[in-house]
């Protein structure tokens, strides 16, 4: 897998044919595991998903725009079954902990350095920026610079699960620490594991500040509630259930007052327009956005447009948007960019994959320890992502969306691990 990632990550049309070696590398994982793909509880989503993103290719205009993508989804696919292998067993669960954290901490400081930096509006937060030095790399797909709002939402799959990993490991460390054969936790992997998780928590969480992503600011600050109730316990859980009912009725009742789409684009209008037509930064432009999306989804359902399209045909669709310097690169809400990009079957494998991931959330979250609370962090992770995708998108294929498969290969992993417990002790 690391052989082929690169060519992957950041395909060229001059080595196209390179995609080639992708069933030389599975052909070997058949011949080391006995199997091309890992048995799983999302393995008929991924499935279905896989199968749209071949469509894609024979029905896409322009196949060049649309090969980082479809390489992309095979990337993911290939991490995903990667980890899956290795996060079965408890130690092999640890390692892929510690190498998410380690890729979190890679995509958040390949994001500092070539982010486009803009002015904030959060008091304070200007100084900051200053401080840091000016854009130093260019990423191949990303020439212009890397968006905020995609580093803030990549970031969400990490920082919740660093950071309920951190409280497992407080409460739980034997659960981390190899031990001698006595039984006593060696010091030396406590003393790495709590450098770990605290440098890239620290480091990631800075990072996701720093994006200046209200969409991601917002995600985040709706999950927290979320996990204060599904890490209370007994009679605890309706008190917190009861607060947080009351802060958003609270919340209802001030918006109502102040009025909805004044709010919403207080919110979300964190970068200029630069002279568009309209902001896509506001509520008023997501709306038309996701105006044309729909049109063009009901103009192709069943196979989509083909992947990283819709960004040339949007223009089509709305004649206001006949500007070479406005780029709508996607849709702005991740369903319908996974219907845009791969059909309404590639969208029923989409919302499939959370689906199953709820279904193993929910049987975790019955469990004890550090299982239980890593388990929550995963949920926060995606929760949080979920969120970000109502108002803005990581598409399926984009350069940090590994991150996506990798928690959920590692949501497998812990939830195999799970059942095997059960069964020894039946």
């Amino acid at each position: 897998m690391v052989a082929i990632a690169p060519i992957l990550m950041f395909p060229q049309a001059a080595f196209v044919w390179l995609l080639l070696l992708y069933p030389v590398v599975i052909g070997l994982q058949w011949w080391a595991w006995g199997e091309a793909f890992p048995s799983t509880p999302l393995n008929p989503a991924i499935l279905l998903m896989a199968i749209m993103a071949g469509v894609s290719i024979f029905v896409t205009p322009d196949l060049v725009s649309s090969m980082g993508k479809v390489a992309g989804v095979l990337l993911g696919l290939l991490v995903f079954s990667t980890v899956v292998r290795h996060s079965h067993t408890h130690d092999g669960w640890n390692v892929s902990l510690k190498w998410f954290a380690l890729a979190g901490a890679g995509v958040a400081a390949l994001g500092l350095l070539g982010v486009i930096r803009v002015p904030s509006r959060f008091v304070g937060l200007n100084d900051l920026i200053a401080m840091l030095p000016a854009r130093l790399i260019r990423l191949p797909g990303a020439e212009m610079g890397i968006n905020g709002n995609e580093l803030g939402g990549a970031l969400l799959w990490v920082v919740p699960l660093l950071g309920m990993a951190g409280l497992a490991f407080l409460a739980y460390p034997r659960w981390f620490a190899g031990q001698k054969r006595k039984g006593k936790v060696q010091a030396g992997s406590i003393a790495t594991w709590l450098g770990w998780l605290s440098i890239t928590l620290v480091f990631c969480g800075g990072v996701l500040i720093l994006s200046q992503s209200r969409d991601a600011y917002l995600a985040l600050a709706a999950t927290l509630p979320c996990l204060f109730v599904v890490l209370a316990r007994g009679r605890s859980r309706y008190w917190v259930a009861g607060l947080m009912l009351a802060v958003v009725v609270a919340g209802i009742i001030v918006v109502s007052h102040t009025g909805t789409l004044a709010v919403l684009n207080q919110l979300f209008e964190s970068l200029p327009a630069q002279g568009a037509p309209y902001s896509i930064n506001s509520m008023f432009g997501r709306f038309e956005i996701w105006k044309l999306a729909v049109r063009a989804i009901q103009e192709n359902p069943l196979a989509g447009l083909g992947m990283n399209i819709f960004r040339r045909v949007s223009s089509l669709l709305d004649p206001n948007l006949q500007n070479p310097g406005f780029d709508i690169a996607h849709a702005h809400n991740e369903a319908l960019q996974a219907a845009l990009d791969l059909g309404l079957p590639g969208l029923v494998g989409f919302f499939a994959l959370y689906v199953g991931a709820a279904a193993m959330l929910v049987k975790l979250f019955q469990t004890k320890g550090a299982t239980r609370l890593l388990a929550i962090g995963l949920f926060g992770g995606l929760l949080a992502h979920f969120l970000f995708g109502l108002t803005d998108t990581i598409a399926l294929g984009a350069k940090p969306g590994f991150l996506f498969w990798w928690a959920l290969a590692m949501l497998c992993g812990l939830y195999a691990q799970n059942r095997e417990s059960e069964l020894a002790t039946s």
